[in-house]
């Protein structure tokens, strides 16, 4: 039977603290859905704004161009509106969705606006996107990993079919966010299994596995509610839960006063919480061991990233007795140091070919989940 189903998803980050403020908006998104269906809708964000935000006009096509593109209203308006506080899911079109197969969004707003709910990845490869302040701009996507590419208020998208895909919801912080990872993943899945794959980004950058953001600079406001309160609140289901999380929970108390440095124990603590949760929404969890930092700090400041490595190394001594937990220190670094291969540039995130030995370790931990999931496609299939 067709029912509605996420067919990709991507939760907007709270940028209240530092809205962007635009006399005019034109945007133009792509997102690739993880399964095939006869209609679509869109699901429309306003939940961090402290106003109604109003679009003109919202396309839908299945080419960067916009050729033949498909007029999107909500409650049969063609110019859309978002209340504050709220998210919305449009009419149905009558475009079709292809496993695999992007499709493009085009927005454009013509009003002076403040804008909260913002989206961004750096791998263009499942998700792009371009704005401008221009009202008349013919945008063309960007090309390239190395720089962020941000859109706002457009969460996701539904299609109406009656498919039963895997659903993976990759979370964590900005190692998720970047979606390098996600990309490498979500092939390496669609090659593997006999189904289809749907990705829920949920990450957010600067996020911590273990408190909520700071309030004591617009910035660190930015970074959301801790990771163990988003998975606690979520409801919608997902077969499996990938976490990627960094040392923010380490290093934001070196720069905010109102953060807090965790005890290596609080922190395994928190990982453990972490996986009761996601068995608790019916999921499994893989996460990893926390990834090496490079801090660039003066000579005077060592003792700091001495005290951020001992912590690290107790952390990563005990997560690696979990299950749920794979070593990741091994695959991208040496001696605590980024292998240059693998790392972005910073030190702190991993490149195109660290996701991919990140992404091909993660397969290799579900293996066995992928044949069970074989067995019930085939039972949903009457095989």
């Amino acid at each position: 039977m067709k029912q509605w189903q996420t067919a990709v998803w991507y939760g907007c980050s709270n940028f209240a603290s530092l809205p962007f403020r635009f006399k005019h908006l034109t945007q133009l998104v792509k997102l690739t859905p993880g399964l095939n269906g006869t209609s679509l809708r869109l699901v429309l964000m306003n939940r961090y704004g402290d106003q109604n935000l109003v679009f003109n006009q919202v396309m839908v096509a299945d080419n960067p161009e916009m050729t033949q593109a498909v007029r999107v209203t909500i409650n049969g308006q063609r110019e859309l509106t978002i209340p504050r506080g709220q998210v919305v899911r449009t009419d149905p079109v009558r475009v079709a969705s292809v496993a695999d197969q992007p499709l493009y969004v085009m927005m454009v707003a013509s009003r002076s606006q403040r804008y909260a709910d913002f989206n961004s990845t750096y791998d263009p490869t499942l998700a792009n996107a371009i704005y401008s302040q221009a009202l008349h701009f013919r945008p063309q996507l960007p090309t390239g990993d190395h720089a962020r590419k941000g859109w706002f208020c457009l969460a996701g998208m539904e299609v109406l079919s009656g498919e039963h895909p895997l659903v993976v919801e990759l979370t964590g912080d900005s190692l998720a966010e970047m979606g390098l990872v996600a990309t490498s993943l979500v092939a390496r899945l669609r090659r593997q299994l006999n189904r289809h794959v749907v990705l829920c980004n949920t990450a957010i950058s600067g996020s911590r596995l273990l408190h909520g953001a700071s309030n004591d600079e617009p910035l660190y406001a930015t970074f959301g509610d801790s990771l163990i309160s988003r998975i606690a609140g979520e409801s919608f289901p997902v077969d499996l839960v990938v976490a990627l999380i960094g040392s923010n929970d380490l290093l934001l108390p070196f720069w905010s006063r109102d953060a807090q440095l965790p005890t290596a124990k609080q922190l395994v603590d928190g990982f453990d919480r972490l996986n009761q949760l996601v068995h608790r929404r019916g999921s499994d969890l893989i996460t990893t061991t926390i990834p090496p930092v490079g801090l660039h700090l003066a000579n005077d400041q060592r003792r700091t990233s001495r005290h951020v490595a001992a912590i690290r190394h107790q952390v990563n001594r005990q997560l690696a007795t979990r299950p749920f937990v794979f070593e990741v220190e091994p695959l991208i670094a040496t001696n605590g140091a980024w292998q240059p291969g693998a790392d972005f540039g910073d030190q702190l995130h991993y490149s195109a070919s660290g996701a991919n030995l990140v992404a091909s370790a993660i397969l290799s931990r579900i293996d066995d989940k992928m044949s069970l999931l074989k067995s019930d496609v085939k039972k949903d299939n009457g095989e």
